[in-house]
């Protein structure tokens, strides 16, 4: 199953396809004719280090609050998270990014308990990371079944929306599709 994305740099509009490999940290990117081979080798907050077909990339990465600062070589790009307005609009605050494998909080909160490790397998709406803001608890959920590919907090820090306190990597459902909603919910 792949995946697409419009990706906006300036004011070009590249549309990109991902194609999974069975491999589950490879994929194939196809951006219009040229099909390049991806390898994610290393992920943190502040670091993405992947292979583009043969050669080793790595981006430095800074949060905002409405998307991140990427650097490859010297070249800084802001790139928004372009979903975030409609999907609070449309169900509240869900934690996750675009595709669900990045679980973030929607306000400024205190991660007071993680309820996954590295390696866990998850179900869509399994709860990973529970934070508090405001006097209110938010358990905040897999937005699709997958593997925890990171876990990039612990108890007690302060984060904002942006920051990446999990991600997964998707696994397949019933149909070659991956699942596609997400949920942040406020715990009694």
């Amino acid at each position: 199953m792949s995946h697409n994305y419009a990706i906006h740099i300036d004011d070009r509009v590249l549309e990109v396809e991902l194609e999974p490999d069975a491999e589950p940290s490879r994929f194939q990117a196809r951006i219009g004719d040229v099909s390049h081979s991806i390898e994610k080798l290393c992920m943190s907050a502040e670091r993405i280090q992947i292979r583009v077909d043969e050669e080793v990339q790595t981006l430095a990465v800074a949060h905002a609050p409405d998307g991140l600062w990427l650097d490859l070589r010297g070249r800084t790009r802001f790139v928004p998270f372009a979903e975030r307005a409609s999907r609070r609009a449309r169900k509240g605050s869900t934690g996750t990014n675009a595709d669900n494998t990045l679980v973030t909080p929607a306000t400024p909160s205190v991660v007071t308990r993680i309820l996954v490790e590295v390696g866990d397998d998850v179900v869509e709406g399994q709860g990973l990371v529970v934070v508090s803001a405001m006097k209110m608890e938010v358990t905040l959920k897999a937005g699709c079944a997958g593997k925890v590919m990171t876990v990039g907090t612990e108890v007690g820090a302060k984060v904002s929306p942006g920051d990446i306190l999990i991600s997964l990597q998707p696994t397949a459902v019933a149909g070659g599709a991956s699942s596609s909603s997400a949920s942040g919910e406020a715990n009694p």
